[in-house]
């Protein structure tokens, strides 16, 4: 390894969360008067890089979860301080912006190691479909509701989606699903900006339903282990 090419007066600090993983490095200008970092942190460049983002992103908010759980049911006097030293240390690691594009980027890195939970989730439709298109009855006298998987078009609901996963282009869509994509942050136009939990509810109340849901590297996002139950019984129900 050559030399390191630090500027003079730049520092190196580490976020490790409490029982979390490997720390995140970043790098900026030092501010005189605390000697904080005010330079935005470096984006991971590497998939190794994006997972510890993402890993640190999950500790410290399974701690902000922990740390509101305790605070409703017996008052801490340092609550606000402590909950504001971990939302800067979320803010260090780059906030929601870099944790969704070290999301996205496991799906871009090419070989063996990405995953594009798109196409594994067409993959499934499809050999579901299959399924129960060979259950159905062969009799034309049998009048029958087709299982919700033979129908001409699907509706699929993605949540924490970023993006359009499932452009009507894409050869694993072939155009036989009617996609809504929701995330709290989008990032590409066309996914509706909500939180599922109250969008979900005003839809359930509207009346509709889907096929098919899908939640990606959703549940382990949500810190509080009840609002991962609320999640999962409100999918039940819109299915």
């Amino acid at each position: 390894m050559g030399k390191s090419n630090k500027k003079k007066g730049a520092r190196e600090t580490e976020i490790v969360p409490k029982g979390g993983p490997k720390a995140i490095k970043k790098e900026g200008k030092a501010n005189k008067k605390d000697g904080s970092l005010t330079s935005k942190p470096t984006p991971p460049t590497t998939l190794l890089q994006g997972n510890e983002l993402i890993g640190a992103y999950h500790a410290i908010c399974k701690q902000i979860s922990q740390l509101e759980r305790i605070h409703k049911t017996s008052p801490l006097q340092d609550y606000s301080v402590k909950k504001q030293t971990l939302e800067r240390k979320l803010h260090d690691l780059g906030g929601i912006d870099a944790y969704q594009k070290a999301s996205l980027q496991g799906e871009l890195v090419q070989g063996d190691k990405s995953f594009d939970s798109s196409q594994w989730v067409c993959s499934e439709i499809r050999k579901r479909r299959q399924q129960q298109q060979q259950q159905q009855p062969k009799s034309p006298g049998i009048l029958a509701t087709p299982p919700p998987l033979c129908k001409k078009t699907i509706d699929l609901l993605d949540i924490g989606a970023i993006v359009n996963h499932y452009p009507s282009s894409a050869p694993h869509v072939k155009g036989y699903l009617s996609v809504t994509s929701i995330d709290l942050n989008p990032q590409q136009e066309g996914v509706i900006k909500g939180d599922f939990l109250e969008w979900g509810q005003e839809a359930f109340r509207r009346g509709t339903r889907y096929d098919v849901i899908v939640l990606s590297l959703v549940l382990n996002f949500v810190g509080d282990i009840r609002k991962r139950g609320d999640m999962l019984m409100l999918c039940h129900r819109l299915l």
